[in-house]
Parts: C-alpha cells; structure tokens; sequence
C-alpha cells in the first residue's frame, strides 16, 4: 500500500544466515556519469556528511539494489535536507513509482499528497523490512506525479536527481537528492540526504 509509510520491524541481527553485502547488491543500470553539483549558499553535501561523522568513497552511479532472500532488513538514516518544498522521500519496486512508499518529510513546505507523512528531524532512523525484489528509492516534492527516482529511466528527460556514496567501512550507503532539473544552476543536491544501511537478510531456502 504506497500509503502506508509505518516503518515494519526490523529482523533480529542474529538472523542473518549471509554477510550483510550479500543482502542487497548495487546496480548502476549502465550509467556512468557522475551528477555535476552547481552553486549554492546553502551547506553542501560534503558538508552533511561530515557533520554526520561519516567517510564516503567516490561517487558511485548506482540506481537500484536487488536482493534475492526472503526478507532483507535496512535501516534509512535521515541526515539533513535544505529544502523549502514538502518533499518527501520513500522507496519503491524497480520500474514503478506506483508502488511508492513514504517514510518521511525532509522539507519545510506543504505536501498534499502525503499529507500525514510525519517531518524528521537530523539524525532520526527508521526501519524496513524488504522482500526479496529490487528496490529504488526516490523523493517526493508535493504535487501528483511528482518524483525525483534514484533510478534515471523514470525521471523526466532522463535526469540524474540522486547521488549516491558508500560508506567507508559499513554495509551502508549515502544518498543525496536533487528536486531541480538539469538545467537549473542550484542543483545542490541537499534536498534529502539519508544514510541507507543494511542490518540483516534471510535466504529464500536458509541451510
């Protein structure tokens, strides 16, 4: 039900038959450009993420993670967004923002079409239980239709409105999102930038 933005419960760590890269496996679908940050007064993803204590790698290109066990367990850490739109982020089925569900509000404004999404604030978490599928994971921004995809084919014109980082010694990732189009200049990409970490997987047939 993409209305239904309660977060399920996380799976217990002592169930995970598999190490924690195997749970859910990055796809970059082809593309191998990286997004091109523009100006801003505004602090800058590098900034979030110092100021949130983490060590990334280069940017990656990666657009959706896959998983093949029973239930993978993640845990989606909002870090800090700089937005005046209502966006809200959550994550979808690959190929079809139809079955978006919301997680929470990163932006000051309105959104009326997830009305009762609560605001997070810097530094709140919560946790997903997964099936096993392939997963994006998008914002948003207020108005019907309105989505900025981690995953480029469902973007208007094909735009790149999500940057993505590994995290230095943990199974997690950064993401850092964009509500401007390529042709604007303020393409910051501080609209939502969440922390994604993966706490557990089950096999489909565990030994």
């Amino acid at each position: 039900n993409a209305l239904n933005y309660e977060p399920s419960a996380s799976i217990d760590d002592g169930s995970c038959v598999y190490s924690p890269n195997e749970c859910l496996i990055p796809l970059a679908l082809g593309d191998t450009t990286h997004v091109v940050y523009g100006s801003s007064i505004e602090p800058t993803v590098d900034d979030i993420i110092n100021d949130s204590g983490l060590t990334v790698s280069s940017q990656t290109e990666y657009q959706v993670w896959e998983t093949s066990k029973e239930s993978t367990a993640i845990s989606v850490k909002f870090l800090d967004a700089y937005s005046s739109y209502g966006d809200v982020f959550g994550y979808y089925e690959r190929g079809d923002l139809g079955t978006f569900v919301p997680l929470f509000k990163s932006g000051g404004g309105v959104n009326d079409v997830y009305p009762g999404v609560p605001s997070a604030t810097p530094g709140e978490t919560y946790t997903v239980t997964l099936p096993g599928g392939d997963y994006g994971f998008a914002l948003h921004s207020g108005t019907p239709n309105q989505f900025q995809a981690s995953e480029n084919s469902l973007n208007e014109s094909g735009n790149d409105h999500m940057a993505s980082y590994e995290v230095i010694g943990a199974n997690s990732y950064v993401l850092a999102y964009e509500n401007f189009d390529l042709s604007s200049s303020d393409k910051d990409y501080n609209d939502a930038v969440v922390q994604v970490t993966i706490v557990s997987c089950e096999n489909l047939d565990p030994p």
